[in-house]
């Protein structure tokens, strides 16, 4: 799946994408945002055959405002239903 991730703000900013676990892929399609632009973050999940059911992973954006140079995270969890 993918999603568009917004910079509502008026400086430039940095992110970098952290999946929470190895089946989890995650990539964005630019490293640095301009005032207001956005860019489509992909995300994929990779189960085997022997992870059947309900499963939740999570996705950290980390995000380096070039105004007071801190560095600040947000988490996004997501469920995923692996099936035969």
């Amino acid at each position: 799946f993918s999603f568009d991730l917004y910079n509502n703000s008026d400086r430039v900013t940095a992110i970098a994408l952290y999946p929470g676990c190895g089946c989890t892929s995650v990539k964005a399609e630019k490293e640095a945002l301009l005032p207001f632009d956005h860019t489509k973050i992909n995300v994929s999940f990779d189960a085997n055959k022997n992870a059947l059911g309900v499963w939740e992973k999570s996705i950290v954006i980390s995000y380096l405002d070039d105004t007071d140079q801190e560095q600040k995270n947000l988490q996004l969890l997501f469920k995923v239903n692996v099936e035969v």
